[in-house]
Parts: structure tokens; C-alpha cells; sequence
């Protein structure tokens, strides 16, 4: 992969910023000659850009948590882009201000098909089992788990946020998982699955990936979903499980199974619980509306 330099990235009052800068001159190394447009996602420390038919990407993570994030995003593109399942990196690097990507552009074909996309997630999750994690952590999950919830939900000031992981809190107990953590996406969700013609899928923004649990993954995909309003959630959810289960007939890949049901609770509380005190309370981020759609989702779905 070339090497792209960069000064700091520090953003400029009245131009562009550093990360910016650098996303623009990667798409420029890689031979991308057009004007490179701002793509809108949730993440406001991410910087993203398309030309072409590359996208340069800066996320906002330092320090030890950028080498890490490099070599499992070098680690799980390598693994999955030759079977279609992430697209191929060009560029991957260190910054100051974050982790440089630039990587192919997939152009969405038609409409999700969600037994594609269950089936596309369960591939990866197969092909990824393989690897030996690079982590300094040992975070199994997304952000916390049943214990831990139990402590802190009663200290959520928001009343519906609360209220609702009260909800939730009966149905996330769980015994402690036998299989070993691997690599899993964690935002699996409708805006990273890009349909693919024939039913297939590719999963795009590894950014948060980091060493879990697959039902944990496959539960917080579901939940998800819910991200795409014109969806008939169970409808939707029935067959994203069948797709997964199609490719990798795990007992608990059932939307009965107490285990997934369980994850789920857990993908609930991990949106709202935890997603309320990392955002220190402010919960009037735009994105906020997907972590209640998500959230709502999950008890949907565990109360059906």
C-alpha cells in the first residue's frame, strides 16, 4: 500500500481541516482525478470522502487505539475482499488526527435483500473465526455487558432512556460464552451492507471492529433494522436470521433462542445504556434517533 504524507491534522477555522486535506491527497495518489464529495455518515470523528471510484477515509482514532484499529482493519480486509465481503484497501495508515483508508467504492445494486445481507454477515463472521485478534483489551461485546448494565442503569437521568433499559434488563442475563472472541464488525447496519447484485452483500465501514462474540454481532445487526423505517422489522429480521443461519446453522441463531434473545437485551442496553453515558448524557445527537429506533427494535423483537 503506498504511503501518503501528512502534516498534523488540525483543523483550520475557515477551510478545510487536516483530516480533510488527507483523504483528499490519498484519493489524488491512488489516480483519482475528480473532485473528491463529502459522504454524510453518523460519526462526527470520522472525515469521509469520494472520488471516483475510491472512497479516502480518516477516522478519528489515536494513539494506541489506531494501531490497533490498523492492523485488524489490514487483517479483515485482507481476508474478506477477495470474496466480495469488504472492499479492498488501497491505502491504510497512521495519522496524527487518525487512520487513513482509502478503499473501492462498492455501488449499491436495487433494494436490501435481507436473507443476502444475514447470509453476507455470517460469511465474514466464518472467514474471520480463522484470525488470531490484535487487541490490548479484552472487550468481548460492544459496550458492556448484563453485569455491568445492572449498575449502571438505575443512574440514567433521562427517563425514556431508563425506562426503556429497564425493559430490557430482565432478558440480558447470560452464561458466560465458551467460543473464543474474533473479529466482528459491530455496526452492521443497513447503511454498511451494501446489496449486491444477486442477492448478495458486501459490509463496508470495519471501523469499530474489534474482538466479540458473532450472536452479539448478529443481534446488534438485527437491531439495526430498525435504521431503515420503510421495513417491517420482524418480517425483516426473520429472514436477515434465516440468511445467517443458511450459512453458519448455529443453534442460537434463532430469534427464539434464548441466547440470541438475551443478545439482543444486550444490543438494547449497549445502544441506550451505554450510548447515553459515552455521549455524557446528550442524547439530541441526530444519531440518537437510530439508538432509539434500535433500541425499541430490540424489545420489540424480545417481546413478540
Amino acid at each position: 500500500m503506498p504511503t501518503i504524507q501528512s502534516p498534523a491534522c488540525d483543523v483550520v477555522a475557515g477551510a478545510p481541516s487536516e483530516a480533510w486535506l488527507a483523504a483528499a491527497r490519498a484519493l489524488a495518489a491512488v489516480g483519482e482525478s475528480a473532485d473528491p464529495r463529502p459522504l454524510v455518515g453518523l460519526d462526527p470523528n470520522s472525515t469521509v470522502l469520494r472520488a471516483g471510484n475510491h472512497v479516502g477515509k480518516v477516522s478519528g482514532v489515536v494513539g494506541l487505539e489506531a494501531q490497533f484499529l490498523t492492523k485488524a482493519l489490514a487483517a479483515i480486509h485482507a481476508r474478506l475482499a477477495p470474496f466480495g465481503l469488504a472492499p479492498h484497501l488501497s491505502v491504510l495508515q497512521v495519522l496524527p488526527c487518525g487512520v487513513l483508508q482509502v478503499y473501492q467504492y462498492i455501488a449499491p445494486s436495487g433494494d436490501h435483500v435481507w436473507f443476502g445481507s444475514g447470509r453476507a454477515l455470517a460469511q465474514a463472521h466464518r472467514l474471520l473465526a480463522g484470525i488470531r485478534p490484535s487487541t490490548g483489551w479484552p472487550w468481548v461485546g460492544f459496550y458492556g455487558e448484563s453485569f455491568e448494565f445492572r449498575a449502571i442503569v438505575p443512574a440514567i437521568t433521562d427517563a425514556d432512556t431508563r425506562e426503556a433499559c429497564l425493559r430490557l434488563l430482565p432478558f440480558c442475563a447470560r452464561s458466560p460464552s465458551p467460543d473464543p472472541a474474533q473479529y466482528v464488525h459491530r455496526d452492521a447496519s443497513p447503511a454498511n451492507t451494501i446489496p449486491l447484485p444477486g442477492g448478495r452483500a458486501c459490509l463496508i465501514d470495519w471501523d469499530m471492529a474489534h474482538p466479540g462474540l458473532p450472536v452479539d454481532d448478529l443481534a446488534m445487526a438485527v437491531c439495526m433494522i430498525s435504521d431503515r423505517e420503510s421495513a417491517s422489522l420482524e418480517e425483516a429480521s426473520e429472514q436477515f436470521v434465516a440468511g445467517y443461519r443458511a450459512e453458519v446453522p448455529y443453534d442460537w441463531a434463532d430469534l427464539e433462542h434464548p441466547s440470541f434473545r438475551a443478545a439482543l437485551a444486550l444490543a438494547g442496553l449497549r445502544q441506550a445504556g451505554a450510548g447515553w453515558f459515552s455521549d455524557l448524557g446528550d442524547s439530541g445527537a441526530p444519531y440518537w434517533e437510530h439508538v432509539r429506533r434500535r433500541t425499541q427494535a430490540a424489545l420489540q423483537l424480545i417481546t413478540l
